[in-house]
């Protein structure tokens, strides 16, 4: 019990009472915001090198990144399809992405139990789609082949840029963080509000 209280104290312990911490890894979660929203999950870690500086790596998932104007034309496709056969056609479509890189997070020199942050990062993002018609399945490859889609909407890897900002709470030995990126891809941009939870060591 005593061993349990004494961790717990630590844990808790104010910056003051302990030696300073220079890194940290946290668990992030959140959406993005494109045709639909759809969730975002990843992990991030890095290494303080100044007071306010930090390089970090980073690497998730997100589950929907189909482009507004992509959504648009496969509306347009089935409205056309409509008028000359007749009965409603439905496309189902979503591009899910992973991506990985690393960069720099800037702290702003201002307040200290909740610090402001800038972030700018480099890396690929490897996207995957897939399109469903409501009667006929899968029709990914009839789309492409026809033109209402182009392949490199919806399959390829490429280089992503990203920036943003948030706040980082710590305490103790934990952070909570919360903030918005804008990673761009091929001149896309993927808009994703993040929130997450790690340790610092």
């Amino acid at each position: 019990m005593r061993v349990s209280l004494v961790l717990l104290a630590l844990l808790l312990a104010p910056d003051s009472a302990r030696a300073q911490h220079r890194g940290y890894v946290e668990a992030l979660g959140g959406a993005t915001f494109m045709a639909t929203a759809a969730g975002v999950f990843g992990a991030e870690a890095g290494i303080q090198l100044t007071r306010t500086v930090i390089v970090f790596g980073q690497a998730g998932r997100m589950m929907d990144v189909l482009p507004g104007d992509v959504q648009d034309d496969l509306d347009d496709a089935a409205a056309l399809l409509q008028s000359f056969t007749g009965r409603p056609w439905r496309f189902d479509a979503t591009v899910r992405a992973t991506y990985a890189g690393g960069g720099i997070r800037y702290l702003l020199p201002i307040g200290s139990r909740v610090r402001v942050y800038v972030v700018g990062s480099a890396g690929i993002a490897r996207y995957t789609g897939t399109l469903r018609e409501r009667e006929l399945g899968d029709v990914l490859d009839q789309a492409i082949a026809l033109g209402v889609i182009h392949a490199d909407d919806v399959n390829g890897t490429e280089a992503a840029y990203e920036a943003g900002a948030g706040v980082v709470v710590p305490r103790g030995r934990l952070q909570f963080d919360a903030g918005y990126r804008l990673m761009n891809v091929r001149g896309v941009n993927v808009s994703r509000v993040v929130a997450g939870a790690g340790i610092r060591f």
